[in-house]
């Protein structure tokens, strides 16, 4: 009786185990799109359709560690129905045409009868992904396609115009039209208005409307309603983007130009923010030397909390620079990079660092760790197995 009692006990607690395990992962649905589609409509709950590929490190990124939150799978599992699509397999490929995915990962929301509700675009941390799926329910359940008629008829009032521009917005569809019948509310004054700020922050990225101008020239009254912290990100988030944009379009000149007034800005993170910017100005020229010396002191002089820019410029050190101690500083980022969230390319890239730096024995160990982690991840470690055997 006693083995009995026993045996009964550690099966109650495998069992509970496994529910813990599945509360703390999105479960997703294994059926066809038609048989998901029927059970949504069965259970009067939208359908949760994460949309990835195979190749795409953002989606793998997003299962690895959003998908399995445990506030974001309490959430996803009560209040959807979820399931998975691979965009270049079997049911993906016509879904993708229908859905016209293009970018990865894609986020929607469909309704019993498969009309598209909400589409968000890109990788989201467990927070915005949880927020994501209330503002979707909060929102009620009206598709887009019946959102874009109700606009259409001109029958609507400021707080459905507001929600349905943000709503396009996100989805990644047109939304011109949407905003220019918003522009009244936005001139003057009246961007002092919390949702006309709200659409300004969200929407507005250049330096050259007329909105960011008077956000510009009356950033205290800003400060006042909505904090300094928010008034200076929206600044230096619209010049970024500008430099951006001239960097990409070899525009020098506006380059320069808009790098001399946000120097004037004087905000606390100002430096470091045109550092970031002049790094990527010298990489697009190809100016390797004063890309290495900008980075090193850029990202010297921050926090960084993001192992992809830290893995990219470590591996564009690999790539381009010979001084070793602009090398040291890199094999340093990519530990970093590691220590944030491991992966088989900043592994990869640490292990190449440490063989240029001329620390062999480090670097064979550290390929031998990467091509583990490709195994786990499903990678080809064709390249660091290959660098392996030279070392």
């Amino acid at each position: 009786m006693k083995a009995l009692k026993n045996l009964v006990i550690l099966i109650t607690l495998i069992l509970s185990l496994q529910v813990v395990s599945a509360q703390q992962n999105i479960s997703f649905e294994h059926g066809t799109w038609a048989e998901v589609l029927a059970k949504a409509g069965k259970e009067n709950k939208l359908v949760f359709v994460d949309a990835y590929t195979t190749w795409c490190g953002p989606c793998k990124w997003m299962s690895a560690k959003t998908f399995t939150d445990p506030s974001v799978s309490a959430y996803y599992n009560k209040t959807f129905i979820n399931y998975k699509f691979d965009m270049e397999k079997g049911e993906g490929l016509k879904f993708a045409k229908d859905y016209q995915i293009n970018a990865y990962p894609s986020l929607l929301f469909v309704d019993a009868k498969g009309d598209l509700v909400q589409k968000a675009v890109g990788a989201l941390p467990a927070d915005k992904f949880l927020d994501l799926g209330k503002r979707v329910i909060e929102g009620g359940m009206m598709s887009l396609s019946a959102s874009v008629r109700k606009f259409e008829s001109g029958d609507y009032d400021r707080k459905f115009l507001h929600d349905y521009l943000l709503r396009v917005a996100e989805s990644r569809l047109p939304y011109e039209k949407a905003l220019d019948a918003y522009r009244p509310y936005l001139a003057g004054e009246k961007l002092l208005e919390s949702e006309s700020w709200d659409i300004f922050r969200k929407l507005f990225k250049r330096t050259t409307t007329d909105e960011f101008h008077y956000f510009k020239d009356n950033q205290e009254k800003f400060i006042q309603l909505y904090g300094k912290k928010d008034v200076k990100d929206k600044v230096i988030s619209n010049y970024s983007f500008d430099m951006f944009m001239a960097i990409r379009e070899r525009k020098d000149a506006t380059y320069k130009q808009l790098r001399k007034e946000m120097k004037k800005l004087k905000y606390d993170d100002t430096s470091v923010v045109l550092g970031m910017q002049d790094m990527s100005y010298f990489k697009s020229k190809g100016n390797w030397k004063k890309y290495a010396k900008t980075a090193v002191k850029t990202v010297g002089n921050m926090q960084v909390h993001d192992p992809g820019f830290l893995n990219n410029t470590a591996w564009s050190f690999y790539e381009k620079v010979e001084k070793k101690k602009y090398l040291e500083e890199a094999v340093k980022w990519a530990k970093m990079s590691i220590d944030l969230a491991p992966s088989y390319y900043n592994m990869d890239t640490y292990a190449m660092l440490l063989y240029k730096v001329g620390r062999v024995a480090d670097a064979k160990t550290a390929a031998r760790a990467a091509i583990e982690k490709a195994g786990q991840e499903g990678e080809d470690a064709t390249e660091t197995k290959k660098a392996l055997e030279k070392m």
